[in-house]
């Protein structure tokens, strides 16, 4: 089944992770687990693969503790990318020409469900992500297989975004 055949795949995916954290507002003051950094800015990555109606996606995820949450979708060409910050989401969908910039509010108004930059990064983070990642598909009444792999520190990396002028909103 051809990725082109379901334009709102690449939408599917980046809500999946941009709700992720979509449980009750009142979890967000809940802290986390405080990591040892082992650089002065914790920059981690982690690779991740996606199997939903059939089609099996990959991609890579990049954060900078505290600060943004990057990830690009794969399926031989990029698809897309997300960017997260404390403040702002944005997501492109590269293959669809189309992008959603907002924050917060605006995600919950576009798609539903309250999320944060702390819950997604608390998510993503989690031992048991796959598993959470896997149920919140569920909430969206799709089935979806997600292998989140370790994440691993890093000394550096970037987070590279750039939207063309001609690109619609989504």
């Amino acid at each position: 089944m051809s990725i082109i055949r379901h334009p709102y795949f690449l939408v599917a995916i980046a809500v999946c992770l941009l709700a992720a954290g979509c449980h009750c507002h009142r979890h967000a003051a809940t802290p986390g687990p405080v990591p040892t950094p082992q650089y002065d800015a914790v920059y981690r990555t982690a690779n991740f693969s996606c199997t939903l109606a059939g089609t099996t996606v990959s991609g890579q995820l990049r954060m900078q503790q505290d600060s943004v949450i990057w990830g690009s979708v794969v399926k031989v060409v990029e698809l897309g990318r997300v960017k997260c910050t404390p403040d702002s989401v944005i997501i492109y969908a590269k293959i669809l020409g189309r992008c959603f910039q907002g924050d917060y509010r605006d995600v919950h108004r576009r798609f539903g469900y309250r999320t944060s930059f702390a819950d997604l990064q608390r998510l993503l983070t989690s031992a048991d992500a796959d598993i959470r990642l896997e149920a919140l598909a569920r909430r969206f009444n799709t089935q979806a297989v997600f292998r989140l792999e370790p994440w691993k520190e890093v000394p550096e990396t970037s987070f590279p975004l750039s939207i063309p002028p001609h690109v619609r909103e989504l």
